[in-house]
């Protein structure tokens, strides 16, 4: 059984002195976004907080953004970051859980436990009046080993076969506007448009004003009011992969079986000559 997803800042503050807790910082920018994430994190993080590039620990092989990494790239990346099996792994952002829920959902996947995402992200640290450093820090390498991984993403070809399977529910983190192709992707000549059949469930829907994540009841409401039923399995799909976490993490709190993400997500899917598309 894993952990509860989530951990509000107060909790996190709380231990902050344990040896066996590691904080990283997962920041991520979209595309067309101009800022570099790693310069962020130098210029302020959670103090022994370590940077979680997912664009680097991925498999690189393959053209597609930061695609999962093979157990072997995530094991040597985590030991790299002094990160062991047994430690608690706190994972944060500077806002709305990009991508803090993607490497949750990563260190999930290969059967890290005791894995959480910080509620609200840094802004909630500040203001619970956590202490921010500069730069970096000696990293004391590890060897980290993990499990295999479990079923926690799916192919286009299952996205594909699972169209005429009623127990599957396909659910769409973006906006509404590239959901129906009216509002252009951030990657220049990426078709718009929808996966057939799926239900759009924008991640901006499942956070509160001030960032953190709505809770369990609202949750179930939301996914109620896209007609996902308790019993099906549900397949989370975003632009690359990054926001599809953010829902996952959302629905997480509901229900803890069942969930895969499309990791190809609507890059490969517009960029497969031979996938359906809908507006």
């Amino acid at each position: 059984m894993f952990s509860d997803p989530l951990i509000s800042a107060a909790d996190a503050l709380a231990l902050q002195s344990d040896s066996n807790v590691r904080f990283i910082d997962a920041t991520w920018y979209m595309p067309n976004v101009p800022n570099n994430a790693y310069e962020t994190y130098l210029l302020e993080h959670i103090p022994g907080a370590v940077y979680f590039d997912i664009d680097k620990i991925a498999d690189t092989s393959i053209s597609l953004p930061h695609v999962f990494p093979t157990q072997a790239i995530f094991e040597e990346a985590v030991g790299g970051l002094g990160i062991s099996a047994q430690d608690r792994v706190i994972a944060y952002d500077r806002g709305n859980f990009v991508a803090s829920a993607r490497a949750w959902w990563i260190f999930r996947a290969f059967g890290h436990e005791k894995i959480n995402v910080l509620d609200g992200g840094l802004q909630a640290w500040k203001n619970a009046g956590g202490d921010l450093a500069e730069d970096t820090h000696e990293i004391k390498n590890t060897t980290y080993r993990s499990q295999n991984l479990v079923d926690a993403i799916i192919s286009r070809e299952g996205v594909v076969g699972s169209l005429s399977d009623s127990s599957v529910a396909v659910v769409d983190a973006r906006s509404p506007g590239r959901f129906n192709g009216t509002e252009p992707e951030p990657r220049p000549g990426l078709r718009g448009g929808h996966i057939p059949g799926s239900a759009n469930m924008y991640y901006g829907d499942v956070l509160n004003e001030d960032g953190t994540m709505k809770g369990p009841g609202a949750i179930t409401e939301l996914l109620g009011s896209l007609s996902v039923d308790k019993d099906q399995q549900i397949v989370s799909t975003c632009g690359s992969g990054v926001t599809a976490a953010i829902i996952l993490l959302a629905i997480y709190q509901v229900r803890q079986v069942g969930l895969r993400m499309y990791d190809g997500s609507w890059t490969e899917w517009a960029l497969h000559p031979d996938s359906p598309m809908s507006n």
